[in-house]
C-alpha cells in the first residue's frame, strides 16, 4: 500500500471477508458445506472454536493445541509474507529492482 488509508480500507476489507466466512456474524451450521470448508483457513473460526471451548467446555490447554498451532501457523505466515513484501517495496524504493 502506498498510503495509511489505503492501508486502512484494505484491513477492514479483510478482516470483513474473513470475518464473514470464519463464522463470526453468522454460524456456519447454516452455510453450505464449500464455505464451511473455506472457513477453515480463516484465524476467526479457530479462535472462535477455541474461545467456545475454553469458555463453554472448561477445555484443558493441551486440547487447546491444534487451535494454538493453526492461529500460531496463520501468525507465521502472514508474518514471513509481510516481510517479504516489506523488503521487496524498501529494495524498489532504493533503486535495486525495477
Amino acid at each position: 500500500m502506498k498510503t495509511q488509508q489505503q492501508l486502512n480500507n484494505v484491513s477492514a476489507l479483510i478482516v470483513t471477508i474473513t470475518s464473514l466466512m470464519g463464522g463470526t456474524f453468522l454460524p456456519l451450521d447454516i452455510a453450505p458445506e464449500l464455505v464451511r470448508t473455506i472457513a477453515k483457513i480463516t484465524p476467526q473460526i479457530w479462535a472462535m472454536l477455541g474461545l467456545i471451548d475454553a469458555g463453554l467446555n472448561n477445555s484443558t490447554l493441551s486440547s487447546q493445541i491444534t487451535t494454538i498451532v493453526a492461529l500460531s501457523s496463520m501468525g507465521l505466515v502472514s508474518l514471513i509474507i509481510s516481510l517479504v513484501l516489506m523488503n521487496r517495496q524498501l529494495r524498489y524504493e532504493r533503486g535495486e529492482i525495477h
